[in-house]
């Protein structure tokens, strides 16, 4: 088995619900590719975790999308500094989740760090006033018109293997500084070092049930349950996830077919609804 770092702060080997570790009662092994050993057994979480997650998350938004933007913006800075304070064990973990040599390994976490100082510099941005579509600045003087930018939701964050640690937080960091909760779905070849961040997250002070991380061996019945809750949704503002109605399968192709006019993987909830989620499958 290959030695995971010594720091049990950052060492979880079972799911994140709401704040608290959640076992399965089974487990996966995660192997280092590079040399073929057990870096670690984590916990298989099944459909009933995520509906777990789900509604924690969905509770979660009710406070979460009313926190001050200012404060939002200090957990994701303090969140990054304990990145960065962390260098060496998170490095150390994604070198052996992915097999990457550890000066490339360490460089994806340090690049972390600096995504959420980005997204915490342009948060200011989502509490401008913006023209309403259409308005070419000759209003009436009895009327005025604008858009609002507010949080739409639970966002699904589904990352691959690749760049275990930037995926989770170039989906997960903007998400929670704009006001919404997220559930993350890693890999099953590189789970750690999102479940390490989940840690992170708690000691920066991001409230229980907004980053929650549901780790399985088969994303079978997480995906299934992640499409329930997406065919549920019925009320404009009830904070269900929302997913598009298609197959686990169809959803990695789609998104690469969509990714040249989409900055950000959005996929609109019900027809008239108004309602659509961040839902990220690709890197």
């Amino acid at each position: 088995m290959s030695a995971l770092p010594d720091n049990p702060e950052l060492i979880l080997t079972r799911g994140w619900i709401d704040g608290q570790e959640v076992d399965s009662g089974s487990e996966f092994s995660v192997i280092n590719p590079a040399t073929l050993s057990v870096v670690a057994a984590v916990s298989d979480l099944g459909a009933q975790h995520a509906r777990d997650a789900i509604a924690a998350a969905t509770a979660a938004f009710a406070s979460w999308k009313t926190v001050p933007l200012q404060q939002r913006v200090d957990c994701i800075l303090q969140w990054a500094t304990l990145i960065e304070e962390n260098t060496n064990e998170l490095g150390e973990i994604v070198r052996l989740e992915t097999g990457k040599p550890l000066p490339q390994a360490k460089g994806e976490a340090m690049q972390c760090a600096a995504l959420l100082r980005w997204f915490a510099e342009q948060a200011p941005q989502l509490s401008e006033e913006m023209p309403a579509p259409g308005d070419s600045g000759q209003r009436n003087s009895g009327q005025r018109n604008y858009s609002i930018k507010q949080p739409v939701g639970v966002v699904a964050c589904i990352t691959p293997w690749n760049f275990p640690a930037a995926a989770v937080v170039v989906k997960a960091g903007a998400a929670i500084v704009a006001g919404c909760t997220v559930i993350v779905k890693p890999s099953e070849e590189t789970p750690l070092i999102a479940l390490a961040f989940a840690k992170l997250a708690a000691r920066a002070g991001i409230a229980d049930g907004v980053f929650n991380v549901v780790p399985c061996k088969d994303p079978t019945q997480v995906g299934n349950e992640l499409q329930i809750a997406r065919e549920d949704l019925r009320v404009i503002d009830e904070p269900v996830l929302r997913l598009s109605s298609i197959d686990l399968e169809a959803m990695e192709l789609w998104v690469v077919i969509h990714r040249w006019w989409q900055a950000n993987s959005v996929i609109e909830g019900p027809a008239g609804s108004g309602q659509a989620v961040g839902c990220d499958s690709g890197w």
